[in-house]
């Protein structure tokens, strides 16, 4: 049985012991996951509360939250969504019966005509190498929801703002499940911090404000690609400390990273990915003049004038191209760009929560084990369980 004590030892241990004070709450992680809380009173003694068998006694003490999930929609992304459901209890399995928190989720489409967007993308790939894209992808299946973009996100609309107060366990899981579905036919240009701020200052379209004064808020962004929002990375730090005092903002990016650092990754293989760059250059195509790709013969596109191979097109669009698993699929293609911005405006608020309250120490998100005010871990996972786990675990237990 580990201990882990919500406050890290140090020169803000006494600045912590008087806000704890008369009780100290020390926190047991069971061997299941979940969290067991010993408080140890005034007399010496020590109580328990179980809060999956709902044992009355203290609970272990959380901060209210307002949680807001920003997850990618783009035709890339549906494996990762799943992951996101299926592991979704380890979250609510750190904080079952103590915490109050409430979860909204929207995606990070702000382009797609006709608004929000449901359904997946079906791309395929060709069996040969080098497994280029074959066409654009079949988007049958996409169809607008009747949601404005920046809206909260849930089939039942009653359950877009998803209550810990007002559900249990299995309901809160079971609602978190249908709402991070957002589906694969959003804009591939991922503008996720445009769309938190959008969803922030309009209250996720519910009419309902989302943001509570005593509650901190904890945004989480789910993506494989980096931010595509216009403006500087700052502005939307500034925005959002117009909505919330810095020592109650929390960040969570789950995207390209390495070590806390953003970086490509590939799903198999960790952050080595991509030699398939490292072959010959893929055959050009019959370079026919064009003004159109309808103009050119099957399997190419007119691009710059000219009739081009889809192979070569995705080759040579972009240098990132050729390693990235929404263009090819070799075996060892990246899962994941760099989510550089993210990580930036992650780390810039984890500065101005250290700047309003020192206790929280600048760890550029990697994490400590404790109290930390971000975090950001890799996209390229089989299983989001142990992540999801550290956000319940150091992003919202109380200090």
């Amino acid at each position: 049985m580990t201990i882990a004590f919500p406050v890290r030892m140090g020169s803000g241990f006494q600045r912590v012991m008087k806000r704890l004070a008369p009780l100290l709450t020390v926190v047991l992680l069971a061997c299941g996951g979940r969290l067991d809380t010993f408080s140890l009173g005034p007399d010496g003694g020590t109580t328990t509360s179980d809060p999956d068998a709902g044992t009355p006694g203290p609970l272990l003490q959380v901060v209210p939250a307002d949680i807001l999930f920003v997850v990618d929609n783009s035709g890339s992304i549906e494996a990762h969504q799943q992951n996101l459901a299926a592991n979704f209890a380890s979250f609510v399995n750190q904080v079952a019966g103590t915490g109050d928190y409430r979860i909204a989720v929207i995606s990070t489409d702000l382009d797609t005509s006709g608004g929000e967007q449901g359904g997946v993308s079906v791309i395929t790939h060709s069996t040969v190498g080098p497994y280029y894209v074959l066409e654009s992808g079949d988007h049958s299946a996409c169809m607008p929801i009747g949601l404005e973009h920046a809206c909260f996100r849930n089939p039942n609309a009653s359950r877009r703002v998803i209550d810990s107060r007002a559900l249990d366990r299995p309901s809160v899981i079971a609602a978190f499940q249908d709402a991070v579905r957002v589906g694969a036919c959003g804009s591939g240009r991922e503008r996720g911090l445009e769309a938190a701020l959008a969803a922030l200052e309009q209250d996720g379209c519910t009419g309902t404000p989302f943001l509570r004064p005593g509650a901190n808020l904890i945004l989480i962004f789910v993506t494989d690609e980096d931010d595509a929002s216009t403006g500087p990375v700052n502005q939307y730090v500034q925005r959002l400390l117009q909505l919330k005092p810095a020592a109650q903002l929390r960040v969570a990016v789950i995207g390209g990273v390495s070590g806390g650092a953003p970086s490509r990754c590939g799903l198999g293989t960790g952050g080595a990915c991509g030699s398939l760059c490292e072959g010959p250059a893929p055959d050009p195509g019959s370079g026919q003049i064009c003004n159109r790709s309808t103009d050119c013969q099957a399997g190419e596109v007119c691009s710059d004038g000219s009739c081009t191979s889809l192979a070569s097109y995705y080759w040579n669009a972009d240098p990132t191209n050729c390693a990235w698993c929404s263009y090819f699929n070799a075996p060892d293609c990246c899962a994941a760009l760099p989510a550089t911005r993210y990580v930036t405006f992650a780390r810039a608020v984890e500065q101005e929560v250290h700047d309003a309250d020192p206790f929280f120490p600048v760890a550029n998100c990697v994490g400590l084990g404790s109290r930390v005010s971000c975090l950001a871990d890799s996209v390229c996972q089989t299983s989001f369980g142990d992540t999801l786990a550290r956000i319940a675990r150091e992003l919202m237990l109380s200090q």
